[in-house]
């Protein structure tokens, strides 16, 4: 993890007893009672509810009080004030109110009622918080903070994280911009139609438990059999990767090379354009979870890339490299397209493109988002072509699932602290949640292993071997979502 994303750990050590149990229950106690999906989906939702704790505490350091309330003097303030309400209740209560008219006295009983409700209340919250929480803990009382907990994040709602990610699609952007209409001209006439197509085109939906669980999966090792993406970068920080673990996979090599900006742009349109390829789409019929995983991926990273440029390692190079794509990719559509069209486009664009370049003059700019096209083109051209066995369509979803995982792993360790601090404040960024499942996965490998012991009994024999047909079908989850 890179320096610049410290800031986010402060209370990490809060949680890290909370997580380490997590995760060495997971490894080494597994539950045999349940199935390993139904086990999956339970120790994944633990863990994106222990990441909320820790993300809570982030926003109470950075944006309230609380940092401060829950040290001694702070329960000395609390308690002073509420007795002090109290006491001034009783006080005006018991004293002789003949020189005071009867709506003074009624707003008088009303503030003082209301400022021994909210006292009240803020004790109640101050109790239930995950702060409150970390004091019994390190206390060892451990059945209580698990109370709080539970009523914490199961009773109470308090809404501060957002279960939402962003989600934007290049191809429908540059459908909308090309296609008429009121609303669209009223903004051209504006100059606002570039603002208004991408309001049009970027979504917040709910965030399914899918994604996380298919995340959180290929970051603790899934599917490393099938594929592995190595960092061959020659200085840290900087975005180069090579793919291995499949029959040629060294002819994607060149699509994880280029500038960060460059991959996915390029990995966005041929993702999308796989997925949607008429010869395709029969194989996906029973894989629909599958595909609107890749789809949320590709669509949030491509998000991040359009809202929030200043998170990569070439600010301007972005959003310049983004508005030239969609210009050479609109320029070759027809006046109303659709979606479809547009696939075969992509698809057909270097034939398109020699047939029709002597019509355009482009500078350097342009050359650029001809580029990506050109190479988006060729990389999903590589990816319908590849032959990976009786697997086939889902082997091809594994690779890029570990693609879109590894861009948004890079992602969130090289974005600045700034950004995740500003994100809590409007309920938290996936991105920083991607951020914390990575720093978890790591810890999970350096577990320390079991200590075998040479004299097992027929008893431990057993127990052995349930542990490992419970590992093996986790470790086939991601498979069966695909």
């Amino acid at each position: 993890m890179s320096g610049r994303s410290k800031l986010l750990l402060l209370p990490a050590s809060v949680c890290r007893g909370q997580i380490t149990e997590l995760l060495k229950s997971h490894a080494y106690h597994p539950d045999e009672s349940e199935g390993a999906s139904a086990r999956g989906k339970k120790y994944t939702g633990e863990i994106c509810k222990t990441i909320e704790v820790e993300l809570a505490l982030m926003y109470d350091m950075l944006y309230t009080k609380a940092q401060v309330i829950h040290t001694w003097y702070g329960y000395c303030a609390r308690a002073i004030s509420l007795v002090s309400c109290f006491v001034a209740l009783v006080v005006f209560t018991k004293s002789k109110r003949d020189g005071y008219s009867t709506p003074n006295i009624v707003i008088t009983f009303a503030l003082l009622g209301g400022a021994c409700a909210l006292e009240i209340a803020s004790v109640f919250k101050a109790i239930g918080s995950t702060w409150t929480c970390s004091t019994l803990r390190n206390s060892r009382w451990f059945l209580l903070a698990n109370t709080i907990l539970f009523a914490h994040y199961y009773l109470v709602k308090d809404g501060r994280c957002s279960d939402s990610a962003g989600k934007f699609n290049l191809i429908s952007f540059c459908v909308h911009s090309r296609k008429s209409g009121l609303k669209g001209s009223i903004a051209r006439l504006i100059r606002l139609r570039g603002v208004w197509d991408k309001a049009r085109c970027t979504k917040h939906p709910k965030l399914s438990p899918a994604v996380k669980k298919f995340v959180w999966g290929l970051l603790r090792g899934g599917k490393s059999d099938m594929v592995q993406i190595e960092d061959v970068a020659i200085q840290s920080g900087y975005w180069a990767r090579r793919f291995s673990g499949f029959a040629q996979s060294e002819h994607l090599d060149w699509s994880m090379s280029c500038e960060f900006q460059k991959s996915v742009l390029i990995w966005h349109i041929a993702t999308s354009t796989l997925l949607n390829h008429p010869d395709v789409k029969p194989e996906l019929v029973d894989k629909v979870e599958a595909v609107n995983t890749l789809n949320t991926l590709s669509d949030y990273m491509m998000y991040l890339l359009v809202e929030h440029p200043n998170i990569l390692p070439s600010k301007a190079d972005a959003r310049s490299l983004f508005h030239h794509t969609c210009k050479r990719l609109t320029e070759f559509m027809n006046h109303d397209p659709t979606v479809d069209e547009v696939y075969q486009t992509i698809l057909g664009y270097k034939e398109e493109r020699g047939l029709r370049e002597q019509s355009f003059t482009y500078d350097s700019a342009d050359a650029a988002g001809k580029a990506v096209l050109e190479k988006a083109n060729t990389l999903a051209g590589l990816l319908l072509d590849l032959k990976l066995g009786a697997l086939g369509v889902t082997y091809k979803m594994v690779i890029i699932g570990k693609v879109w995982t590894e861009m948004l792993c890079y992602a969130a360790t090289n974005a600045s602290e700034g950004f995740h601090a500003r994100q809590l404040s409007n309920g938290g960024e996936f991105l920083t949640h991607i951020l914390l499942l990575t720093q978890y996965a790591a810890a999970m490998h350096k577990l320390p292993k079991p200590v075998k012991v040479d004299d097992w009994t027929v008893e431990a024999s057993a127990a052995s071997d349930a542990k490992m047909d419970v590992e093996n079908g986790w470790k086939d989850e991601i498979t069966e979502s695909c």
